[in-house]
């Protein structure tokens, strides 16, 4: 994935993902599609309950199992903080190495 990153710099773009567009709503769904048939794909999509959003209960369990809050890991699942204090600050949502961290804690026991 760094090394992805890096093109992509490389190559000028801002976004990590140029060619991903928003939908009528303004939402990035293409995501959510491409999940739903690489699951289908590799055999883990059985039924409409396996999606891509099982993908972030899957993760927000590995988080917790490594000790984290929710308040700490949820801007990595795409929320924001609701709170006041929570808008403060030049760092809106934690310095990198802080999210690189709590990434690198996700263990899954197979």
């Amino acid at each position: 994935m760094l090394e992805y990153h890096s093109s992509m710099v490389a190559r000028g773009e801002q976004r990590l993902f140029p060619e991903a567009e928003r939908d009528k709503r303004g939402y990035f769904g293409d995501a959510s599609k491409f999940f739903n048939a690489y699951f289908r794909a590799v055999g883990v999509k059985v039924d409409k309950r396996v999606n891509f959003h099982s993908l972030r209960h899957n993760v927000t369990d590995a988080f917790r199992a490594a000790g984290y809050l929710d308040e700490q890991h949820g801007v990595l699942l795409g929320h924001t903080k609701a709170s006041t204090t929570g808008r403060y600050g030049v760092l809106p949502e934690g310095p990198l190495r802080d999210r690189v961290t709590m990434i690198e804690a996700i263990r899954y026991g197979f």
